[in-house]
């Protein structure tokens, strides 16, 4: 039972990681079992040690593989959740679970480390961000009333102050009342309803989204990342039909230029 329940920790740990930090786990559990404990093993003892930790580490390296395809599988999920989205009212007909996966998106393409956490033991947090400003916590509200009062706030100034955290958010897709609000200020909690939410989506709906990629790439690179520019021309919006360098990088890098 114990080596059922190491594989199944594993499992959600490369699960949990970004794929790519999943399959490095793989590959360094693979090397360290393989290579690096039969030679200090058999230092100390003239057991046949190679064969068994041979295929330990072929073992660990599929679970982590196979935890970082599910993992990129959800993160591909979430890209084409995100963009999907048009409007707040397309916002307000996800599910619960899906407002989720739209946030944890919505922060990462802001450059957070974020994570959901296990669903239904929270503690009254659905998101975990970190970057260079330290660890903070997110709670989503997908609820059918479009206001928030300010009990749900002081809920979740509570947890952040529990887990001694660097802030709050608290997301929903509608608005919040006076209370919540007033105290939001004084706790230095961060408030994001609708109107917010929906110019997150915006910008890539009406520019990228709605444009496509013409087959020759332009003469140069990024000069933001390094990727490779290509002409685009735009489908909608105040500069329809006009064609425009972008960034192949996007929506990491929103570079554009005039042709």
């Amino acid at each position: 039972m114990p080596r059922s329940s190491l594989i199944e920790d594993i499992y959600k740990i490369s699960t949990d990681l970004p794929w790519w930090a999943g399959s490095a786990l793989g590959g360094g559990l693979f090397y360290f079992l393989k290579y690096y404990m039969p030679t200090r093993m058999s230092e100390s003892s003239p057991l046949p040690w190679a064969p068994m930790f041979s295929a330990l580490a072929y073992g660990l390296l599929a679970i982590c593989l196979a935890g970082a395809a599910v993992s990129l599988i959800r993160q591909l999920k979430q890209r084409r959740l995100f963009t999907k989205q048009t409007s707040i009212r397309s916002i307000r007909e996800l599910s619960w679970l899906e407002f989720e996966h739209f946030v944890l998106e919505a922060f990462r393409r802001q450059g957070y480390d974020a994570q959901l956490t296990n669903s239904g033991a929270d503690g009254g947090v659905d998101v975990i961000l970190n970057n260079e400003d330290g660890l903070k916590l997110v709670q989503c509200k997908q609820w059918k009333t479009t206001r928030v009062g300010v009990k749900a706030i002081r809920e979740l100034a509570g947890v952040v102050s529990a887990r001694k955290a660097q802030g709050g958010i608290f997301v929903c897709s509608g608005t919040y009342t006076a209370d919540a609000k007033a105290f939001a200020r004084n706790a230095d909690i961060e408030l994001i309803g609708g109107k917010q939410l929906e110019k997150l989506i915006k910008p890539e709906q009406r520019s990228f989204e709605n444009a496509y990629i013409e087959p020759s790439p332009a003469e140069s690179h990024c000069p933001r990342c390094g990727s490779d520019l290509v002409q685009r021309v735009a489908k909608r919006g105040g500069n329809k039909g006009k064609v425009f360098v972008g960034c192949t990088g996007f929506p990491r890098c929103r570079y554009t230029k005039n042709p």
